[in-house]
């Protein structure tokens, strides 16, 4: 009888570890700052990939418009995120965004872009990243963006950007 119950319970425990690391692995969180963030945070606002200088132009909003069948007040975070170069020159189609932090304080939201990347007038690409947090509209956070051109990487910043609110 023991035996059984010291086994009922291992694999208890084994279900709970895998539905904790089922958890861990999803896209988008929100996390106190780890390493991999305080890397992003003293990510500089203007950076260079292969002779190219590049930027950030994000627009975060959370929208409050009425909808059909869901409450408007649990909108999630929205970040539109375009990432352009500073000499107008145009983007290889190597170069991608890859992941996106959003600082607020103390806490991180860390996650995968939803879309694919769109070319906008060549010297441009945006991402948008959805189901973020539920932080207050008006305040001001980082942006912090990995771009990728597929051997090396770099990371941007955009600091002081408000989370709008559209009605």
């Amino acid at each position: 009888m023991k035996k059984s119950t010291n086994l009922v319970w291992i694999q208890f425990v084994l279900i709970g570890l895998l539905i904790i690391a089922a958890l861990g692995c999803s896209g988008s969180n929100v996390t106190g700052v780890a390493n991999e963030s305080d890397q992003a945070v003293s990510a500089p606002e203007e950076a260079s990939l292969n002779g190219r200088i590049y930027s950030l132009e994000p627009y975060l909003w959370r929208d409050f418009m009425p909808m059909i069948g869901q409450d408007s007040m649990q909108t999630s975070l929205t970040a539109l995120v375009r990432v352009v170069t500073e000499d107008s020159r145009e983007i290889p189609p190597t170069v991608t965004a890859e992941r996106l932090w959003i600082v607020n304080g103390d806490e991180t939201w860390e996650t995968d872009f939803d879309d694919e990347q769109r070319l906008v007038f060549k010297t441009a690409i945006e991402r948008v990243a959805r189901y973020g947090p539920f932080w207050e509209t008006g305040i001001e956070v980082e942006v912090i963006v990995l771009l990728s051109d597929g051997s090396d990487e770099i990371l941007l910043k955009a600091t002081d950007i408000i989370i709008n609110r559209t009605d």
